[in-house]
């Protein structure tokens, strides 16, 4: 059968079972952020303009750190309305025929920005000026540890984007272990794991973060919130022709899928995804300390908190297959989903074992230890 290229005849549902919660400051924050990117002239067009005044990204973070700090919520609420906007402007719906190199500059750039918003380059710049708005503003409220890890998966996703663009540009049809790869960091949901913390007016420790249990669960999520999203977009893509990969595309293209049978894999996938998720952050968090507990709790409200934004969002437009005719299910659609041999480490059985011990170990302590000698 053909690769699928339209919205599929049936509304998907998801697995997700997590509590839904929202800031009380959720209207004010959204507000204030819509308000931060008309002033810095975020779009390239009246379209894109008209998209972000009713797209409420500050809805969307006020469901994903629901017991956030008001102060330190502000830029990071305005880094997540950047990367909407950018995405747009630069990355979704760019000319597929513009070489990655134009990218690239722009990139190294943003990413000096990031490193020192001192500096002068791309100075006039929009995106550039509400990105050193934002980093000197986190400045205010995240350490310089919290600064560090933020600034490097922003670089993961620089890099990320920069292979997503040469993809287009070459036109290449990538392999499901690829896209997996791809999806990982070119979501830019790391960048967001690394600010959890900082909304909260928290601190996880780095030692904790360093454990294949937190890292694991970071991919998770970043996978989760990717393929739901390339879930929802796939009809936004498919009729406004751009030249993406998609899961279900890149699924039904290497497994010769109809749109419907490629759905159905592609929420299977997803759903074992989920599964084990629940499996390792449930037990990671019988030990965890403060903050820990709160990164934990806040990275399943990320990926509930996505799907209901998705459904309401003018980001993803009405129709066949697209995210208001998506639902929850109270049951996966499968939990033994062959999943891409590039993130089969998250069911390494180490993940989820317990010390056999009557006294109870924490297994966040028990990796960080065994981890610290190898680190520099």
């Amino acid at each position: 059968m053909s690769a699928p290229d339209a919205g599929p005849a049936r509304p998907p549902g998801l697995y997700c079972p997590i509590t839904d919660a929202v800031h009380p400051a959720a209207a004010e924050l959204n507000t204030a952020t819509t308000t931060w990117m008309m002033d810095f002239g975020l779009f390239h067009d009246e379209n894109q303009r008209r998209r972000l005044l009713t797209l409420g990204p500050g809805e969307l973070l006020a469901r994903v750190v629901p017991t956030g700090d008001v102060e330190a919520l502000g830029p990071v609420v305005d880094f997540h309305s950047w990367l909407f906007a950018f995405d747009d402007a630069y990355c979704d719906e760019v000319d597929p025929g513009r070489p990655p190199a134009d990218l690239a500059a722009l990139l190294a750039g943003l990413l000096r920005i990031v490193e020192d918003p001192g500096c002068t380059t791309l100075a006039g710049n929009p995106f550039a000026e509400a990105l050193r708005d934002v980093r000197t503003r986190l400045a205010a409220v995240a350490s310089p540890r919290q600064i560090a890890r933020w600034t490097e998966a922003v670089r993961a996703y620089f890099f990320h984007q920069l292979w997503e663009a040469d993809n287009r540009f070459a036109r290449r049809r990538l392999t499901l272990d690829e896209y997996t790869v791809l999806r990982v960091h070119g979501g830019a949901v790391p960048c967001s794991i690394m600010l959890l913390d900082v909304a909260e007016g928290e601190e996880v420790p780095q030692r904790v973060l360093d454990t294949p249990v937190l890292r694991s669960l970071v991919e998770m999520v970043s996978i989760l919130v990717g393929w739901d999203n390339d879930i929802f977009s796939h009809h936004k893509e498919s009729t406004r022709q751009a030249e993406q990969s998609n899961l279900m595309t890149v699924v039904g293209q290497t497994r010769r899928l109809g749109i419907d049978e490629a759905l159905a894999q592609a929420v299977a996938l997803r759903d074992r995804v989920m599964c084990r998720f629940l499996e390792v952050r449930d037990i990671a968090a019988r030990d965890a300390d403060g903050p820990t507990t709160s990164l934990l709790r806040n990275l399943g409200s990320w990926v509930h908190a996505n799907i209901v934004f998705s459904q309401h969002s003018s980001r993803y437009p009405t129709g066949p297959g697209s995210p208001g005719g998506c639902r929850f299910t109270p049951m996966p659609a499968s939990a033994h989903a062959t999943v891409p041999d590039v993130v089969s480490w998250w069911w390494t059985p180490a993940l989820t074992q317990r010390s056999g011990h009557s006294q109870p170990t924490s297994r966040l302590g028990t990796l960080a230890a065994q981890a610290a000698p190898l680190r520099g």
